[in-house]
């Protein structure tokens, strides 16, 4: 789920060898004239919960729609947060990794933090260099 703005929200469902896309889904809280609240009958509104409800029910769209198939997803990529993974409800095991763009950046904010917070006797000075360094090497990979 990538979310361009608090009023909208997409997901997307990608063939794990192929790389191309076989589903997607888009949540919007608002209609497309300039900020005015959209009518009952506006088709284009397809979401009047919070925000942070997005993800996971997009990611309950996509996996009920896909079930009613008899396709299963064998993955399911997503941010740290358990929150959508709590939604998806269906009989068999889905494997959950994390979204590297996350990972790397909630990594980075730990060891800022950890720098900023602790120092270790016998040891050198976790510094902004070594941690911009470390997520560099990281974006490569």
């Amino acid at each position: 789920m990538r979310g361009l703005n608090s009023n909208t929200g997409h997901a997307a469902v990608m063939g794990l060898s192929t790389g191309k896309a076989l589903d997607y889904t888009t949540k919007n809280k608002m209609c497309h004239k300039a900020g005015k609240q959209p009518k009952d009958q506006d088709r284009r509104k397809t979401h009047s919960g919070s925000s942070m409800s997005m993800e996971p029910l997009a990611a309950v769209e996509l996996f009920n729609k896909v079930t009613e198939s008899n396709v299963k997803f064998s993955i399911y990529t997503g941010d740290d947060d358990s929150t959508t993974e709590s939604h998806l409800k269906v009989p068999y095991g889905v494997e959950k990794w994390g979204d590297t763009v996350h990972i790397k950046r909630s990594l980075t904010t730990r060891l800022y933090n950890l720098s900023q917070r602790s120092k270790f006797p016998n040891s050198s000075v976790l510094s902004q260099k070594v941690i911009n360094y470390l997520f560099q090497v990281l974006y490569i990979l």
